[in-house]
């Protein structure tokens, strides 16, 4: 039997309702998605001037530099993929943190309660400063001991452990939330503290690293190597390991 036109058109009323709904809740997540992260809309400004200018070549029928166009759209394309891939994994790799708590955690709790550790240093490249900056008033609130963020680019000419000779090497700690644990600062810092007998903790994703190897204890992030050039999976970990 067929439709009538007035059930024709009650089919069609709620197709285009449920087609704006399901529009408005896309552009809502993606406003979202900009407003947290301003490097995808700058990476879909980016393609977007590109397809036109490739459109226009296409349509002009000029040959020269449409290969370059291409190329740069798809290493847009996977600078994108590879940060909204990074963003919809951290869910899943905060709870493996949560479950591996012990383990993570062990070592760090031992040393603090066998050591009567009253300053930590914290070193950290780049992005690893601003880490730094965020653990360091935590630490000195909760487990009351003097902090102090160091640049490893201002070591050894601008900055010096224990300067005043204020405490014995079992009194401090430096705390390296890393990366690759590869990074030339942080592993110059690291040696010095080992000449001092300073015990040196990193946070790394290679426990096998150049840093962990001069490590005390080493904590890995268990996030793996990141695509995306902005590593929001492997400082997300250093926060919250240091956290818990």
């Amino acid at each position: 039997m067929p439709l009538q036109n007035y059930q024709y058109d009650t089919i069609m009323r709620e197709y285009n309702r449920r087609q704006a709904r399901n529009r408005r809740i896309q552009e809502e997540h993606l406003a979202e998605a900009y407003e947290k992260i301003p490097r995808l809309r700058e990476i879909d400004e980016e393609v977007a001037t590109l397809s036109a200018r490739k459109a226009r070549a296409l349509i002009s029928r000029q040959e020269v530099g449409i290969e370059d166009l291409r190329t740069d759209i798809a290493l847009l394309s996977q600078e994108r993929t590879a940060l909204l891939r990074t963003i919809t994994d951290e869910p899943l790799l905060i709870r493996r943190l949560l479950q591996h708590k012990k383990e993570l955690t062990e070592d760090f709790v031992q040393h603090f309660l066998t050591h009567t550790v009253k300053k930590v240093y914290f070193s950290g490249q780049a992005s690893g400063t601003f880490v730094g900056n965020m653990l360091a008033p935590c630490m000195e609130k909760l487990l009351q001991v003097e902090t102090e963020v160091c640049n490893p680019a201002s070591f050894p000419e601008y900055f010096q452990f224990n300067i005043n000779q204020q405490y014995s090497p079992d009194e401090m700690l430096m705390l390296c939330p890393a990366h690759s644990g590869t990074t030339t600062g942080p592993i110059r810092m690291a040696q010095e503290c080992k000449r001092l007998n300073i015990p040196v903790v990193c946070i790394t994703i290679d426990s096998n690293s150049p840093l962990a190897n001069l490590s005390d204890i080493v904590i890995n992030k268990l996030c793996g190597s990141e695509e995306s050039f902005i590593e929001t999976r492997t400082h997300m970990a250093s926060l919250l390991i240091t956290f818990l």
